[in-house]
């Protein structure tokens, strides 16, 4: 078990670490090909997923672990990570989910203009180190394993999860882990219609979403979800 709040602290930990280690030994402008690999660029292409992992997990409610290693950079499967670069606006885009069937797509905004963080370690991503995992793998999901093949099970991503985290304690913080903390640490101050903003952005059950917000769209209620996670990831980082 660790506390919402000490998991954004060490997410952002983790996060401060890949800044440093593109800023010291990677030069993003130089051309990589499969084969001319630099040294230490793969382990910081780990890194750099680590920290979009932690922003995923940290700055909207966190969701579950097939939602995040389904994710594709197209639109080609049910869940999609969508980037507008003319609008600036950054998606996610899902409708295979355990309670999708009730809940149906959800599509939630991702707060790139309020956390700057996000769109630089996500535009890093994207645009440098993810082809140096994938390599000749032809494939449009977004995270992959170190070997740059697609995730196939959530065993995978428990160990991916792991070790991000070990990079900076000696824990094993699960989804289910950070799940519950994120939970437990908004809903004892939270009002009946907060709650199921949350749970609404956390994609729970919702029976009970006729009783709060009858004249929201499950959009709207999703947003309010998402922006209480990204006020407690600002305030936590805030001046660190």
């Amino acid at each position: 078990w660790m506390d919402w709040k000490d998991i954004c602290r060490v997410s952002h930990d983790i996060i401060i670490d890949f800044f440093s280690a593109h800023e010291k030994e990677v030069d993003p402008d130089s051309e990589w090909t499969p084969g001319n690999e630099k040294s230490g660029r793969k382990e910081v292409a780990i890194l750099c997923q680590h920290a979009l992992a932690m922003l995923l997990y940290c700055v909207i409610p966190p969701g579950r672990g097939k939602e995040y290693w389904t994710l594709m950079t197209s639109k080609e499967g049910p869940n999609n990570i969508v980037i507008d670069h003319q609008k600036k606006s950054y998606l996610l885009s899902l409708s295979d989910f355990k309670t999708s069937d009730s809940m149906g797509k959800q599509v939630v905004d991702l707060p790139v203009k309020e956390i700057k963080e996000f769109q630089k370690v996500l535009g890093l991503w994207m645009r440098v180190y993810r082809k140096v995992l994938v390599g000749r793998n032809k494939h449009q999901f977004l995270f992959v394993l170190s070997s740059g093949k697609p995730f196939t099970g959530s065993a995978e991503w428990t160990h991916f999860l792991y070790s991000a985290f070990h990079r900076v304690v000696d824990s094993n913080i699960s989804v289910n882990t950070l799940r519950k903390s994120y939970v437990t640490s908004t809903f004892n101050t939270s009002t009946p219609q907060e709650q199921q903003s949350t749970a609404e952005a956390m994609r729970h059950s919702v029976k009970t979403a006729k009783l709060f917000y009858e004249s929201s769209t499950s959009r709207q209620r999703v947003q309010e979800g998402r922006k209480k996670a990204t006020g407690i990831w600002k305030t936590i980082t805030k001046g660190r």
